[in-house]
């Protein structure tokens, strides 16, 4: 088992009870980082961690939003590729993702993704995500995102720690417990306690297994 493990999330409602519950159950001693909702906070503070101090592992949790029906809120999930939904340009008042001008065509891009190359966690489902500077709450938006990208979820920050630890080849993992819909106007439809609390089953487990 991996020891040095650096556990970041956006928020410490997020992880509140986890670094207790995995040395519980694990013995492991977790660091945690919280970095703050949104790609800027997540680049800047798990970058300034990372060329500090050196870190087995680094992994990312928190919760996420569901394209898809086969996702209900608090289902667990690992993030296997990610992207910046919001990077482009409109012309003629359509958007033109980053990716079709050329904004994403050099490391730690593969294509439009920013990509994890290492061995899947065992018992999750691996999915696609895009990461969003306002969280989609129109079917204008949900739809070009979906036209573009077909992901399965989107994350405030996912694509930030994929950019940072690709960039300084720092092994990680993402994972997200679903807490809403992406659906027009769903605030009342958002189980943030049901998604915490999935991923508070889930990751001592996870971490057995590294």
């Amino acid at each position: 088992m991996k020891t040095r493990i650096l556990l970041v999330a956006a928020t410490n409602q997020e992880i509140a009870s986890l670094p207790a519950m995995i040395r519980n159950q694990t013995g492991v001693c977790p660091e945690v980082l919280i970095t703050g909702i949104g790609v800027a906070a997540t680049v800047f503070h798990l970058t300034q961690r990372l060329q500090t101090q050196a870190c087995d592992l680094v992994l990312h949790i928190g919760v996420a939003g569901s394209f898809q029906p086969s996702y209900p809120p608090g289902t667990v999930l690992q993030v296997r590729r990610d992207t910046f939904a919001a990077l482009g340009a409109e012309r003629s008042g359509a958007f033109i993702p980053g990716f079709r001008l050329g904004f994403c065509n050099a490391h730690p891009f593969t294509g439009p993704w920013l990509e994890q190359t290492t061995t899947p966690l065992p018992g999750l489902g691996c999915v696609t995500g895009v990461t969003v500077d306002t969280v989609s709450g129109s079917e204008p938006t949900i739809s070009r995102i979906c036209r573009e990208f077909n992901p399965d979820i989107e994350t405030m920050e996912s694509a930030a720690l994929f950019y940072v630890c690709l960039s300084l080849s720092q092994p990680f993992h993402e994972i997200r417990a679903i807490s809403n819909p992406v659906a027009p106007d769903n605030r009342v439809q958002w189980e943030i306690p049901r998604a915490i609390r999935a991923l508070e089953a889930s990751i001592p487990k996870l971490l057995t297994s590294l």
